[in-house]
């Protein structure tokens, strides 16, 4: 998509087997196990005012009378993205009386039919696409970028519904390698420093929860097969995992992070040992000393904090704001190891600023102590100058990385990328979502991961895999054949079997007539299309 929307805060409510906490938004009380209709009732509750005006502005601008029409579609945007949701999971979870995980478990019942009958009968699938860049589109999500640690022309693109993609040759070509566990998405991959053959997959959506995780999964031939680890989740828990780090001294030591909280495996991913309660989406190791892991919280456990055993045990830094605050990203460099950077979303509460930017905090002792460097300019809304808005996505994509060489340099993720040279003080926005895809400038919008291997910046955002090697003047998307779109919707023609049009989240409407290139033809989220039966000139999305 060319811009995802933000969430409005919820009610404070009474759910049947849960309590929510004021602080919580409606994909919180997924996360938590709420059914459909328990969110569905608790949005509505809140926002019962703000739904008759919704309805009386769209009758307006469909009679082409909305005097501020721009504006009003900013303020509602998170009507719009509820609504869609809604429209979405609602068919899906009717015959389970609202049960959330009825959506992932009937996802993986069909792959384990789809196993099972190919063991028994002859079967064949061929892939239509898009097997390539759509033109004017991207292909889809990708949640983290990462980069072999022996060659760096061997990449890893986790991808939240397609699973773990290689590219041996710095992203011209990628290669589907998780196919044969049931695990549909990927949000992080880690390598052992020993051997880095043997690799560590953290199932799942941890972005966005579109797919639960069904745990850690292990590869000891570079990804030519996998088995699961001891870390196992079972789909109704509604769990997700966002972050590996390996312990570069000793591979053995293996730090998790995930919506309950941190794991610790000191045997390899035999046997883990829960360390910390709460969700954590990001953890980053000190660069000169591994036993000093520093977590950044999220929800009602937002904030930062500092383990100096290794994961053992965990401190939580009050310098960090973790009221009215909904994520904390964690950016270190090996320019100077005592240098780490905390970027903070707001939380929901406020819709003038849900999910913008709280603040940009840097210490300089290791993560004991912070100061504010920014605040003002809001690096994770949508415009230039980062003051004509104050909201952003921060519970969706919130992302930093600091120069590997230069302590200043930083760059954040949110809706587009920004850059600072100053620690943070002043910040210019480096790329932009709504730039022609031709563009030097241009990087999908929304950005969960930013990651230096040297000098080159690689991207995982919405639109793929996008990378800059000259600190930012100009970026490439380097998705080439990753096939990851997800589908909302697709239509078919009745009398052309080549001739298919398809609904993509974060990346609009896509078309083919031939069954193997693709054009973007609408833009925004892709979702219902339908092609006239009669007659193929004539589409709806």
């Amino acid at each position: 998509m060319l811009k995802f929307s933000k969430f409005i805060a919820l009610a404070v409510v009474l759910l049947s087997a849960i309590s929510v906490s004021n602080a919580q938004d409606w994909h919180e009380l997924r996360e938590q196990g709420a059914n459909y209709y328990q969110i569905k009732e608790a949005f509505m509750k809140k926002n019962a005012s703000k739904m008759k005006e919704f309805s009386k502005e769209l009758r307006k601008e469909a009679n082409k009378k909305a005097a501020r029409a721009g504006k009003y579609e900013r303020e509602m945007e998170g009507m719009v993205h509820f609504m869609r949701w809604s429209e979405f999971v609602e068919p899906r979870v009717r015959e389970s009386k609202g049960d959330m995980t009825s959506i992932s478990e009937g996802l993986y019942r069909a792959i384990a039919k789809k196993n099972s009958e190919l063991q028994t009968r002859a079967a064949s699938w061929t892939l239509m696409g898009p097997n390539s860049i759509p033109l004017n589109g991207g292909n889809g999500r990708v949640n983290a970028v990462r980069v072999h640690p022996t060659n760096s022309n061997t990449l890893f693109a986790c991808t939240p519904a397609s699973g773990l993609w290689k590219s041996t040759d710095a992203g011209a070509t990628w290669t589907a390698i998780s196919d044969g566990i049931s695990a549909l998405g990927c949000t992080d991959v880690a390598f052992d420093p020993t051997n880095p053959d043997i690799m560590y997959l953290a199932t799942g959506d941890g972005d966005a929860a579109d797919v639960f995780t069904l745990g850690i999964y292990k590869s000891t031939n570079g990804g030519a097969s996998w088995v699961s680890t001891s870390l196992v989740f079972n789909l109704s828990a509604n769990m997700t995992l966002s972050k590996i780090l390996i312990n570069p001294t000793n591979s053995n030591t293996i730090v998790v992070g995930g919506r309950a909280g941190i794991y610790r495996s000191t045997d390899a991913g035999l046997n883990w040992t829960k360390t910390m309660t709460g969700g954590v989406r990001d953890l980053e190791f000190k660069t000169d000393n591994p036993s000093i892991i520093f977590a950044g919280g999220y929800g009602t456990n937002v904030g930062f904090w500092r383990s100096a055993d290794g994961g053992g045990t965990w401190t939580k830094i009050t310098s960090i704001p973790s009221t009215a605050a909904q994520r904390v990203a964690v950016g270190v460099t090996p320019a100077n190891a005592n240098y780490v950077y905390a970027l903070v979303a707001n939380d929901g509460a406020v819709s003038t600023t849900a999910y913008g930017l709280k603040g940009v905090y840097l210490s300089t002792d290791a993560g004991l102590t912070f100061t504010l460097k920014s605040g003002t300019t809001n690096t994770l809304g949508w415009y230039t100058g980062g003051t004509g808005d104050k909201d952003g996505q921060g519970w969706y994509d919130l992302s930093i990385a600091v120069s590997p060489t230069d302590v200043n340099t930083v760059y954040t993720g949110g809706v587009n990328i920004w850059k600072s040279t100053n620690a943070g003080v002043s910040w210019t926005k480096n790329t932009a979502w709504d730039a022609a895809s031709t563009a030097s400038n241009y990087v999908h919008a929304d950005v969960h991961d930013l990651t230096f291997v040297g000098t080159t910046l690689y991207s995982g955002c919405d639109g793929g895999v996008f990378k800059t090697i000259n600190a930012g003047s100009s970026w490439t998307d380097i998705s080439s054949n990753i096939s990851n779109a997800q589908m909302y919707g697709l239509g078919l023609s009745a009398t052309s079997a080549n001739t298919i049009i398809s609904g993509h989240q974060d990346n609009g409407t896509n078309l083919t007539t031939n069954g193997t290139s693709w054009s973007q033809i609408n833009g925004g989220d892709g979702m219902l299309c339908f092609i006239d039966r009669t007659n193929n000139a004539n589409m709806f999305s």
